[in-house]
């Protein structure tokens, strides 16, 4: 029952399907800050008729800027995201999931079966039996295992991504990243004058679970960047910012075994660099429920169409995201001028025609326009 699993439970169950729901936690509550909804989501979401709902609960970010430590902007770019809060993003799925069946503590040990009727067993020993089953259950996940049963963990990126929201009217008006020295500081206006921000930090995993006082490495690490981050952390309560290594898999060449399919980060867990995580996800499930809405053709045909559909978008999509981390990261002098040049020297527009190739509506509504 979070993003990806919502999304695909309503628009399965508007194509006719029943669904039904199952979330491993005895409550709901969405994990996380922020996300950033891009075009490409947003169009899948108005496919479902939530957009303009969604909309209303964020806050619409048309200008965007990378900067240096020092607070100068090395480019600015046409932003045109929305910056929503997970709760309130989980509520209207939730409000639109209504009816549906939905089984809480219901923890999954595993699928067996994947090519007849696949048996979902939970923690306890309940199992039930499906047509399909879409494992939307996250970078550890256990629907996974079913589909490639032979296969290793995520692996860590060596970076860690802390989140934060913190009410500060008026102290950060538009979304801006700042990159340097192997860090990079993001903060973004909410509604109601609260800013998100989160900063990532290529930081060994062990080194992350010996910090005790997040907020005091948060201030070693971006005390003397530029205004308004000191005053942002300051602004933070302590225990209120958390960190979430930052874990990933080289992009996907399948998505599917049998009627077993997983979406999101179950399928191609990727780093947060293009902020296509949740977006992707959210595509998944549309384009899932499109691809099982023709009648006479078997489950099986209809996977073959998702994969056919989404594989080579999303393949990139987790590459350029990871080649972006890398660089981001990077601690190397010539990776802070490839950083400062490489928008530079880009030819005029290529840089805006090329992120529209992947967050733009037009780069969603493609799939949808796929012959079926």
């Amino acid at each position: 029952a979070g993003i990806g699993g919502l999304t695909a439970a309503i628009a399965l169950s508007q194509q006719g399907h029943s669904v039904h729901l199952f979330e491993r936690t005895s409550e709901l509550a969405e994990v996380g800050a922020a996300v950033s909804l891009w075009p490409n989501a947003l169009a899948a979401l108005g496919h479902l008729g939530l957009e303009k709902r969604v909309r209303i609960q964020g806050q619409w970010e048309e200008d965007g800027a990378l900067r240096k430590p020092s607070g100068v902007s090395f480019w600015t770019f046409n932003n045109s995201n929305l910056i929503i809060l997970r709760p309130a993003l989980q509520q209207v799925l939730l409000e639109a999931a209504e009816g549906l069946p939905l089984t809480l503590g219901a923890k999954c040990t595993g699928v067996t079966s994947p090519w007849a009727r696949p048996t979902v067993r939970l923690d306890g020993g309940a199992t039930y039996e499906f047509d399909l089953v879409v494992g939307a259950d996250g970078v550890r996940s256990t629907i996974r295992a079913a589909v490639a049963p032979h296969e290793g963990p995520p692996s860590y990126s060596g970076s860690t991504a802390w989140r934060a929201v913190v009410s500060a009217p008026g102290l950060v008006s538009t979304a801006w990243l700042t990159i340097g020295r192997g860090l990079h500081f993001l903060a973004a206006p909410l509604p109601e004058g609260f800013v998100y921000w989160s900063p990532l930090v290529k930081i060994p995993l062990p080194e992350v679970e010996a910090i005790h006082d997040h907020l005091g490495f948060m201030r070693r690490c971006f005390g003397t960047w530029h205004d308004p981050i000191p005053e942002l952390l300051d602004r933070t309560a302590d225990g209120a910012c958390f960190a979430t290594p930052v874990h990933f898999r080289p992009a996907p060449t399948w998505f599917n075994r049998g009627r077993v399919v997983v979406i999101g980060d179950a399928a191609h867990p990727m780093t947060p660099d293009l902020g296509q995580g949740a977006c992707q996800a959210i595509e998944d499930a549309v384009v899932l429920a499109d691809c099982l809405s023709t009648q006479g053709r078997s489950i099986q045909e209809a996977l073959e169409d998702f994969t056919a559909r989404r594989l080579r978008r999303v393949r990139r999509i987790v590459r350029e995201a990871r080649f972006l981390g890398k660089l981001n990261t990077s601690m190397s002098p010539l990776a802070d001028l490839v950083r400062s040049s490489m928008f530079k020297l880009a030819p005029s527009g290529y840089s805006d025609r090329h992120l529209q190739e992947i967050n733009g509506r037009e780069a969603f509504d493609a799939q949808m326009a796929k012959p079926r």
